[in-house]
């Protein structure tokens, strides 16, 4: 075998392993492809039965608090459809106060926890935009053990809860007044302006039970 031969063997030699290399550096980045595929399907499934275990508690404590008291959990359904266009008082009044004193299930945001001469007021918010767009504010008289409930429930950062309350009224307020803070310390400014949105209810009555929703 002439030294030809032999320098044409080496450069074949050199031409495989270079191949090998290459090949290898891409099996090596599919595979990472592979596996971060994989890990990011893992992470989704994962988020998904999370949400699904959410949902299902979600349904599971409105569905025992409505068995409990017997309460209207539908009630939205009363009302007319009107798309964009605000419900009437008086519809919002019939969805809420029902004839035969059943209660209503909402599911609302805690707001605020106020102490009157008469006792305690919860006040709560929401903002429906189902089969029409209001924004419904709720202001229920509690017990001393449910007001140590909504404080427990605020202290660990709840907001969003279930209640059952008795509606016993509903009024369309005219005016409402919305205050901002610019600025800190001294260089604070505050400022107040006058709303005349009409697309908000207040309905006031008693609460009857609370649940924070998961």
């Amino acid at each position: 075998m002439n030294d030809e031969q032999n320098h044409r063997r080496h450069i074949d030699w050199g031409t495989v392993a270079s191949w090998l290399v290459g090949l290898a550096i891409i099996g090596g980045g599919v595979w990472g492809l592979i596996y971060s595929h994989r890990a990011s399907v893992r992470e989704q499934r994962t988020a998904e039965t999370q949400q699904q275990q959410r949902d299902a508690s979600h349904a599971a404590s409105i569905a025992a608090l409505a068995l409990k008291y017997n309460a209207v959990t539908n009630w939205e359904a009363s009302l007319p459809a009107l798309g964009a266009s605000e419900p009437f008082s008086i519809e919002v009044s019939n969805a809420l106060i029902r004839s035969n004193g059943q209660p209503v299930l909402l599911e609302l945001d805690l707001e605020d926890v106020a102490g009157k001469n008469s006792g305690y007021t919860a006040q709560f918010s929401q903002l429906y935009l189902t089969n029409q767009n209001f924004q419904l504010s709720v202001e229920l008289q509690c017990t001393v053990e449910q007001t140590k409930q909504l404080l427990v429930i605020h202290k660990n950062n709840g907001i969003q809860c279930a209640v059952v309350a008795r509606v016993t009224e509903v009024s369309r307020p005219k005016f409402k007044l919305a205050g901002s803070v610019s600025g800190s310390g001294e260089d604070a400014e505050f400022s107040v302006k006058l709303d005349d949105s009409e697309d908000v209810f207040l309905a006031r009555g008693e609460l009857l039970d609370i649940v924070r929703l998961p």
